[in-house]
C-alpha cells in the first residue's frame, strides 16, 4: 500500500489474507478451465495444431539441452538441411518451469499445472496492481477476475505463452513505484518483469510496451510526488537492467535477423488480415447460443461469428458485466480512470486492424491507424493486430475496477455490514465469470500412431516424409510424433519459416502440389522412383501416408500412383520405402526382358469403337539395370495375326537405358483404333523391343480380349457441351428384353473438372420422368477429364421395358458437376447463341 509516496509495510495477516487471495484465483482457473483437473494426467489442457508445436518446443530444448547441442538449431525438421529456430516461439519461461517439473511429474501434469497456474498468476497480478491503484481489495479482486480470465486470454490455449501475461501488471505495478515511491528495489522489479515479459515472449513485450511507455510519461505529468531527475535515473536503472538480463535470448534473434539470406521472411500474411471483427466485442458464442440461437434459426438470420475470421476462435468478448463496470469507473471516478479509458481506446482501435469489418463485412471507412504499423517489424513483431486484445484487458480491469469502488461507496452500502459487501463482490465476480465461461475447457488426449513406437527402436539415423503436408495443420501433429521415434522428418513448422528450408522439397515435381496444399498427385508423372530417389538419396528413408488427415479416395490415389506394396499398413497408417526392393516391395509377374517386367496390368474398355482408343496402364519394374533402350508395344492380334500395332517410349524422357535396378514406372500407353478397322474380336497384347533391331526383348504378355464394334449411330448432331464435348451421334433401340440408347461422344477440347452424365426419359406429352439415370462414361471407369481429345468414346444406356410408358418419350441428355451441381450447357446450333441445360431426343410410337 502507498500513502503519500510512502510504502506500508505488510503485516503478517495482510500476507496471509494475499495468500488467500491467491489461493481463490487457483480455484477459479480450476473451475473456469472445468474437466481438466479430471484427466490431468492424460489430456493436455488445450487444442488446436500450436499445441503440438509447443510440445515438440518443450522436448526439443530438453533433447538440445542433454545432449549439448544449441537450441537455436535442427535437423529434425527440414531434414537433411535443418531449420534455424531463431525466429521460432520458443517459451522460455514456461520450459524452464516445465524441465525439473516434468522430471517429477511427468510431461502431461507439469504443462498442465503451469497452464492452470498461468490463469491463476494473471488474476493474482492484476490484483496487486488494482488494490495498488485503488486502495480496495474487493474493487481489486473483481479487476483480477476480469484479466486473469479474460475470454480472448483463455481462448489461446494453443498458445502456453501468449497467455503468460502476468508479467505486464507486475511490471507496471514496479514501475508505478518506481515514478512516485523511492524504494531502491522497485526499479530493479520494474525492470526484472520487463525483462521476463520479453524472455517469455518477444510479441507480448512489444505488444505491452504501449502500456508503459504511456504510464511513464503520464506519471511524470501529473503525478506530484514524482521529481523528474530522480525519477529519470531511476527508469533509466529498470530500462538496463531489462536489457541485460533479455541480451542472452535476443542476441541470437538479432544477429539472424541481420545475417539471414531472406530477412523479409519474418513478414507473415494473414488471409483475413488478423483484424478483429467489432460484433466480436458485443458477442460471446456461448452467451449467443444460449440466448439467440433458436430465435435466429427460426427467423433464419445470419449467426455472428460466422464470418468474422480469427475472432471464431480467440474471442474479444469485453463482457456486458465488465462494459456496465468500466462505465461506471469512467462517469464516477473520470480523474483515475481517464488514462485508462484512452489507454483501452487506443488497444481497440490498433486491434480492429487496418479496415473495420462487423460480422466478416469490411466497411470502407478513413484510414484505421494501423495501416501505419504495416510492413514494418512492428507489424511482423505482433502479426496478427487482433493480438492486441491481450493487453486491453488491462485498461477494462482497471476502469471496472474504479467502477466497483464507486458500488462499494454507495451511501446505502456504507451503511451496511462488510458480510453485504463481500457477497456483492463475490455476485458481480460470478457474474462476470458466467458471462466469461468457456465449460467445458477444451482439452486433448495426446495419440502417437503405434508404428512410431517400433520406428524409435530402429538402431540407423534416417529421415521420414510425411504426407499430406501442410506446415500449418498436419505437420504440427507430425511434431508432435517426432517427440516418440526421435527420426528427423523432412516437413514441418516453425513460427517464421526461412524459404531455404524447403530447399529439397522444391526439387520433388511429386511432392509440389502437397506444398500448394492440394493434396494431389500428379498421376502425369509416372516415374515413380525417379520422383522418390532424391528422398532416398537424402538418406530418407519412409514415405508415411496418414489415413486421419486425407479422405480415403485420396491417400488411394496416392497408393496407386506409388505402384508397389507398402511397407506397413494398419488403420492409421500406410508406410512406404522410398527405395522399393524387387522381390520385397514388389514382384514381376512376366518377364518383357532379362531385366524388366510388368508388375501389374489394366486396360480399358474391353468393348471398343472405331476411331475409340485403348488405354493400357502398364506398371513396369526391374529386377536389374537394363543398360540399352527398349520401346513397348501393343497391338491387337486375331488368329494369331497382328492387325493393329502400336510401339512407343515406355517413358518419354526417361529411357530404360537410365533405369537402374529396382525401378518402379507408370506406364500410361494407348491404342488407337482407325474408323476403318475391321469390327470383331481380339486379343489385346504387350511386348518390349529393342528400340534399334526392332528385336522383342522377352515374353509377349496377353492382356486379355478386346471386341471392336462399329461406329454406327443411326442419327448424327452438332450438340456441344462447354464447347469441349461433342455428341457425335446415338442409337436407340427397343426390343421386348430392353431398350438400349448407344451415346456416342468426342472430347473436342481437354476436360475440367470432371462431368456426371444424366439421360432422364419423360413421358409426352405430361412431361413426367418416368426414368433416369446418372453415371460416369463406360460404367464409372472413364471420367471426361480423362477423355483424350478427338477419340470416340461409346456409351450404352440401358432401360428395362417396364420404366417405358407406351406413347411418345423425350430423352433429355447432359452433363452436371457433382461436386458443385452445376449443369454445363448445350448449344445445339451453333449459328444460333441460346444455351440449355440438356440435349433432347423425341422417340414416337
Amino acid at each position: 500500500m502507498v500513502a503519500n509516496g510512502r510504502f506500508s509495510i505488510p503485516t503478517s495477516k495482510s500476507k496471509i489474507n494475499t495468500l488467500l487471495v491467491f489461493g481463490v484465483y487457483v480455484g477459479l482457473a480450476v473451475l473456469l478451465t472445468w474437466p481438466a483437473v479430471t484427466t490431468f494426467k492424460t489430456h493436455l489442457i488445450g487444442g488446436r495444431g500450436d499445441l503440438w508445436v509447443h510440445q515438440w518446443t518443450f522436448w526439443w530444448v530438453k533433447e538440445a539441452l542433454w545432449h549439448g547441442q544449441t537450441p537455436f538449431f535442427t535437423n529434425l525438421l527440414y531434414y537433411p538441411h535443418g531449420v534455424p529456430l531463431t525466429s521460432h516461439n520458443i517459451a522460455w519461461f514456461n520450459i524452464g518451469l516445465w524441465l525439473p517439473l516434468q522430471s517429477l511429474l511427468g510431461s502431461i501434469t507439469a504443462y498442465n499445472i503451469l497452464f492452470l497456474g498461468t490463469f491463476a498468476m494473471n488474476g493474482f497480478a492484476m490484483y496487486l496492481l488494482a488494490r495498488e491503484f485503488t486502495h480496495s481489495r474487493a474493487a481489486a479482486f473483481v479487476g483480477g477476475v476480469i484479466f486473469g480470465f479474460w475470454p480472448y486470454t483463455m481462448s489461446h490455449y494453443d498458445h502456453p505463452n501468449m497467455i503468460v501475461i502476468f508479467w505486464t501488471p507486475l511490471a507496471l505495478l514496479f514501475l508505478h513505484r518506481t515514478v512516485v515511491g523511492h524504494r531502491r528495489w522497485d526499479p530493479m522489479a520494474a525492470g526484472l518483469f520487463l525483462a521476463l515479459q520479453g524472455i517469455t515472449r518477444w510479441q507480448l513485450l512489444v505488444m505491452s510496451s504501449p502500456i508503459f511507455i504511456a504510464y511513464t510519461l503520464y506519471a511524470l505529468l501529473v503525478k506530484s510526488t514524482c521529481r523528474p531527475k530522480t525519477t529519470i535515473f531511476r527508469l533509466g536503472t529498470t530500462a538496463v537492467l531489462a536489457l541485460l538480463l533479455m541480451i542472452p535470448v535476443a542476441i541470437p534473434l538479432v544477429a539472424d535477423q541481420f545475417t539471414r539470406d531472406y530477412p523479409e521472411d519474418v513478414f507473415i500474411s494473414e488471409p483475413d488480415g488478423g483484424r478483429t471483427d467489432l460484433l466480436a466485442y458485443l458477442v460471446s458464442p456461448d452467451l449467443y447460443d444460449r440466448f439467440w440461437q433458436a430465435e435466429t434459426v427460426d427467423l433464419n438470420l445470419p449467426r455472428p461469428y460466422e464470418h468474422i475470421g480469427a475472432s471464431v476462435y480467440y474471442i474479444p468478448f469485453l463482457g456486458f458485466t465488465t462494459l456496465i463496470l468500466a462505465l461506471l469507473g469512467i462517469l464516477k471516478r473520470w480523474r483515475q480512470a481517464r488514462f485508462w479509458l484512452f489507454l483501452a481506446l487506443f488497444y481497440m482501435l490498433f486491434a480492429i486492424g487496418s479496415q473495420v469489418a462487423v460480422n466478416g463485412r469490411l466497411l470502407d471507412t478513413f484510414p484505421l491507424p494501423y495501416t501505419l504499423l504495416e510492413g514494418t517489424l512492428l507489424s511482423a513483431a505482433i502479426r496478427r493486430p487482433h493480438r492486441l486484445n491481450l493487453f486491453l484487458s488491462v485498461p477494462m480491469a482497471l476502469m471496472a475496477a474504479w467502477g466497483m469502488v464507486f458500488i462499494l461507496n454507495l451511501a446505502v452500502l456504507q451503511r451496511r455490514k462488510s458480510l453485504v459487501n463481500t457477497l456483492l463482490t463475490l455476485g458481480i465476480a460470478g457474474l462476470i465469470l458466467w458471462e466469461y465461461n468457456q465449460i467445458p475447457f477444451t482439452t486433448t488426449e495426446p495419440f502417437v500412431p503405434e508404428w512410431y513406437h517400433s520406428l524409435a527402436n530402429q538402431p540407423e539415423a534416417f529421415g521420414t516424409l510425411d504426407l499430406p503436408i501442410n506446415d500449418r495443420f498436419v505437420d504440427k501433429w507430425y511434431m508432435y510424433y517426432q517427440t516418440t521415434h526421435g527420426k528427423p522428418m523432412a516437413t514441418g513448422h516453425v513460427s517464421r519459416m526461412p524459404r531455404e528450408a524447403f530447399e529439397l522439397l522444391d526439387e520433388l515435381p511429386f511432392v509440389q502440389t502437397f506444398l500448394n496444399q492440394e493434396q494431389v498427385m500428379d498421376v502425369n508423372l509416372i516415374d515413380v522412383t525417379n520422383q522418390l530417389r532424391p528422398l532416398a538419396d537424402a538418406n530418407i528413408r519412409y514415405l508415411v501416408i496418414h489415413k486421419r488427415f486425407v479422405p480415403a479416395g485420396i491417400y488411394q490415389v496416392w497408393q496407386d500412383w506409388l505402384t508397389y506394396a507398402p511397407a506397413h499398413e494398419d488403420d492409421d497408417l500406410i508406410v512406404y520405402h522410398t527405395a522399393p526392393q524387387f522381390g520385397v516391395d514388389y514382384d514381376i509377374s512376366t518377364y518383357l526382358s532379362e531385366d524388366i517386367g510388368l508388375i501389374s496390368v489394366v486396360y480399358a474398355p474391353v468393348e471398343a469403337v472405331q476411331n475409340g482408343l485403348i488405354k493400357v496402364d502398364a506398371r513396369l519394374g526391374t529386377q536389374l539395370a537394363p543398360g540399352e533402350n527398349d520401346e513397348i508395344c501393343l497391338a491387337l492380334v486375331e488368329a494369331e495375326k497382328t492387325r493393329l500395332t502400336h510401339c512407343q517410349a515406355p517413358v518419354p524422357g526417361f529411357p530404360t537405358a537410365a533405369w537402374q535396378a529396382n525401378e518402379v514406372v507408370r506406364g500410361q500407353y494407348t491404342l488407337a483404333v482407325p474408323d476403318f478397322f475391321a469390327p470383331g474380336d481380339y486379343d489385346l497384347v504387350l511386348w518390349l523391343q529393342h528400340q534399334e533391331t526392332k528385336q522383342k526383348t522377352g515374353e509377349t504378355a496377353v492382356l486379355g480380349s478386346v471386341t471392336i464394334h462399329p461406329y454406327t449411330p443411326a442419327e448424327t448432331t452438332t450438340a456441344e457441351w462447354g464447347e469441349s464435348i461433342h455428341l457425335q451421334g446415338y442409337q436407340w433401340h427397343q426390343s421386348a428384353e430392353q431398350s438400349t440408347l448407344t451415346l456416342y461422344w468426342q472430347a473436342t477440347q481437354p476436360i475440367t473438372p470432371s462431368y456426371k452424365i444424366f439421360v432422364h426419359l419423360l413421358s409426352m406429352p405430361d412431361g413426367e420422368l418416368v426414368a433416369q439415370q446418372d453415371f460416369i462414361s463406360r460404367d464409372w471407369t472413364y471420367p471426361t477429364y480423362a477423355w483424350t481429345v478427338g477419340e470416340t468414346v461409346q456409351d450404352v444406356v440401358r432401360f428395362s421395358p417396364e420404366s417405358l410408358p407406351d406413347g411418345d418419350l423425350e430423352i433429355r441428355i447432359g452433363f452436371y458437376n457433382d461436386a458443385t451441381g452445376e449443369t454445363l450447357s448445350v448449344q445445339t446450333d451453333p449459328a444460333v447463341a441460346n444455351k440449355r441445360d440438356y440435349f433432347s431426343i423425341f422417340l414416337g410410337s
